[in-house]
């Protein structure tokens, strides 16, 4: 049988392992978050990161509970309890910051046994370095332009994504956009900040499950005063 000891050093070595690879989230996306106004791949993506900073959960909530309170028993009970936080963080309005304050705060103190858990079970990521149009291989095209060959990913498929890209300078920030081609018309399918790390990657987790096959591109932008395309990544999607 798991300790409560076995419990709390596995959440604080997943605190940790998760602070070196994710900054912590912005108060205003934290407000947003709890105010109901992220959804979709935004919202999972600010409550991932932000379970690992359950101070700042902590010091936007009301009160914990005392400390004798007899909590969560068991590992059942914990994923109820995470599967009805995740529901309440879904509201189909609006509703007051409090209530979401409160979810939090619940997450924040089952974290120890049920997101430990959690997390085990989640699908690992398949990473892959992508290098920009330009920088790979390709053959001549018709008029003696370089046929690019696209990046090849697939569909249903959780990613750590590492494009790869040395700016003529340092921007203040940077931002990816991945476009969608499948459509009459090309759509963001995916946006988000991304920091430079010291290998000279981009790195970002996105899943694909919901996606099209077919034509995407990814683009990267350095941000000071307007953004600016610096690189382009070519990628074509395959079901699973």
């Amino acid at each position: 049988m798991i300790s409560k000891e076995d419990w709390r050093l596995a959440y604080e070595q997943m605190l940790e392992e998760g602070r070196q690879k994710f900054e912590p989230p912005t108060v205003e996306e934290v407000e947003k978050l709890f105010n109901g106004e992220l959804e979709g791949e935004e919202a999972e993506r600010v409550r991932d990161v932000l379970s690992y900073y359950p101070e700042i959960a902590r010091a936007m909530t009301i009160p914990f509970p005392e400390e004798d309170d007899p909590g969560v028993s068991n590992v059942a009970e914990m994923e109820a309890g995470l599967a009805e936080i995740r529901r309440r963080a879904r509201p189909p309005r609006r509703r007051q910051f409090r209530v979401f304050a409160y979810a939090a705060s619940i997450v924040v103190l089952i974290g120890m046994g049920g997101l430990v858990y959690q997390q085990s079970q989640r699908t690992p990521l398949t990473t892959k370095i992508l290098l920009a149009d330009g920088a790979r291989g390709g053959s001549a095209g018709p008029r003696g332009s370089l046929m690019q060959p696209p990046i090849d990913l697939y569909t249903e498929t959780r990613y750590r994504l590492q494009p790869v890209f040395h700016p003529s300078h340092a921007y203040r920030e940077y931002r990816l956009d991945l476009y969608d081609f499948t459509a009459p018309a090309p759509r963001i399918a995916w946006s988000g900040r991304v920091q430079r790390a010291p290998d000279g990657s981009f790195p970002f987790e996105l899943s694909t499950k919901g996606y099209a096959p077919g034509t995407y591109r990814l683009v990267l932008f350095g941000v000071d005063d307007a953004p600016a395309k610096i690189a382009v990544y070519s990628i074509h999607m395959y079901e699973r």
